[in-house]
């Protein structure tokens, strides 16, 4: 019984470690900088509702590419462009009866960036987004 709950153990310990996936929980061990995070709700008309989130990165390795963005348990892919400064990475989570072509994918993750490095993934975790003013469209 007792070598049961060790050899358990280890499988589990040998799965995360080796499981292709880091999370980086600050910023110094990252392959890029997170300069500004921030998000809005907005409408427009009157049945169109939904959060934007924005991120904005600096220094970002070559070999990065960004994937996703998971903010209140929402799941979004996000939108790359280039910014005065960095390179601005924006998230759009439309309410469910949304006419946008946009799905959000439900999970229970924390809020996170997720991107890939030389093709495997990685997690940078997402402490603090700013909340900004509502926008009518």
């Amino acid at each position: 019984m007792r070598l049961n709950f060790f050899k358990t153990s280890f499988i589990l310990f040998l799965i995360f470690t080796v499981s292709g996936c880091s999370v980086f929980k600050n910023q110094a061990a990252a392959p890029f900088v997170l300069s500004d995070a921030r998000y809005y709700s907005w409408f427009a008309g009157e049945d169109e509702f939904g959060t934007t989130v924005e991120l904005v990165v600096k220094n970002v390795a070559p070999d990065v590419t960004f994937d996703s963005l998971i903010f209140r348990n929402q799941k979004v892919p996000v939108r790359q462009s280039i910014k005065e400064g960095g390179v601005l990475l924006e998230a759009v989570i439309p309410r469910r009866s949304s006419h946008l072509d946009i799905r959000a994918e439900r999970t229970k993750k924390t809020d996170r960036l997720i991107f890939r490095r030389n093709g495997r993934r990685d997690v940078f975790l997402l402490k603090e987004i700013r909340r900004e003013q509502m926008e009518a469209y």
